[in-house]
This record gives structure tokens, sequence and C-alpha cells, in this order.
């Protein structure tokens, strides 16, 4: 039933097949080794093209998420972001004032010890 001078249903026999088979390969391995070739003897305008197409695929892949449209609100969206870990002026100033007051206490009971005032 095999029989390799066979037509296909497109009229084509399986010897025309697989000698288009072997051409298109022949082909491929053609432009293969000549593409190499041109790398190698032009690697910076094909790094610089590498670095288009990565930069393109990297813009259409990150299109999706949200981004500052200037870097002033890039600043003002980091600035909130780290502020909200920083306590407020009032914070540090009851802060500094606690402080204040337990020096002052603590100088006062050295006072009363050494008898200075």
């Amino acid at each position: 039933m095999n029989n390799p001078d066979m037509i296909s249903e497109s009229g084509v026999s399986s010897d025309q097949l697989s000698e288009a088979a072997c051409v298109a390969k022949e082909k491929a391995q053609t432009a293969i080794i000549q593409s190499e070739r041109y790398v190698r003897d032009n690697p910076l305008p094909s790094v610089f093209a590498a670095f288009v197409v990565g930069l393109l695929v990297g813009l259409l892949i990150g299109k999706h998420e949200s981004r500052p449209t200037t870097w002033k609100s890039g600043v003002r969206d980091w600035w909130g972001s780290c502020s909200d870990n920083l306590p407020s002026a009032r914070d540090v100033s009851k802060s500094v004032a606690s402080q204040e007051a337990a020096l002052r206490r603590g100088a006062d009971k050295l006072r009363k010890k050494l008898h200075l005032w």
C-alpha cells in the first residue's frame, strides 16, 4: 500500500515531497551558516539589533503596568511609599521632649546627690 511513487490527493508524488523537503532543509542550513558568519563578521550591529528587539519586547510586555507619566510623579510616589515608614514631625517632637525631660530629671538627681546647686 505504501508505494513511494504514489500520488497524493493534491497531485504531488511522495518523491517530489521528499525532494522539496531536502531542498528546504539545505536552504535552511545555508541561511543558518550565512547568518552565523554575518554575526561573527559584524558583531556590533548584531548586538545593537538584539538590544533593540529586547527593548521593544520589554516595552510591550511591561505596557500593562501603570507607570508614572512624569519623573516628578514617580518621585512623589516613591517619597509617599518611603514616608509611610518615617515618623511624623509631631511624633519626633514628642520623643525629643520626653528625652529632654528624662535628661533634666537625671541631671536634677545627680545635682542633689553631689549637692552642686
